[in-house]
């Protein structure tokens, strides 16, 4: 997956790990299973990939582990979607350089510097005002639910400046 596919996809939690699940055979945590913060939202990086158990999947970041090891299957370093550059998953039948892991290998390769500044900000949100109501709740005269979501940040990358030295 492309960079700028990554950038437009609408990921929840600005999670890129969650890529995965666009895959085929890739399923999350059931609904209330909890291991280490997973909570079998699409969200989660918490998945089984071609009916293998859940955790037993080998996130790299540029080819290196990034891998919370102690707690099962979580990838330890979360860029934001915005610094990646691509993203793959390979979900079998990889070769001896990938064999980690029984279930998937998710690598991830961040966008690398260049001579000018550059960077992005973002702000994705939610906002029931642009909802539409629900066919049940006004069947019932009730209020529509509020919800107010606000995921805002920005990136910045460019060249490395230290006096008297580069």
């Amino acid at each position: 997956i492309s960079s700028i596919t990554v950038d437009d996809m609408p990921l929840n939690g600005r999670q890129w790990s969650s890529l995965g699940l666009l895959t085929p055979g890739v399923n999350t945590a059931p609904p209330g299973y909890n291991n280490e913060g997973s909570n079998g939202t699409p969200s989660s990086t918490y998945y089984s990939v071609n009916g293998q158990a859940l955790g037993n999947n080998d996130f790299r970041l540029n080819g290196v582990g990034d891998m919370l090891e102690f707690y099962s299957g979580a990838p330890a370093i979360q860029p934001p979607p915005d610094a990646i550059a691509e993203f793959k998953i390979e979900t079998g039948d990889y070769s001896a350089e990938l064999g980690h892991s029984l279930s998937g290998v998710i690598n991830a390769v961040v966008k690398t510097g260049t001579n000018r500044l550059h960077g992005d900000l973002f702000d994705y949100f939610r906002n029931d005002a642009l909802d539409a109501e629900d066919y049940f709740t006004a069947q019932q005269k009730a209020p529509k639910a509020e919800l107010r979501q606000n995921q805002y940040g920005g990136t910045v990358g460019g060249p490395i400046y230290i006096p008297h030295v580069y």
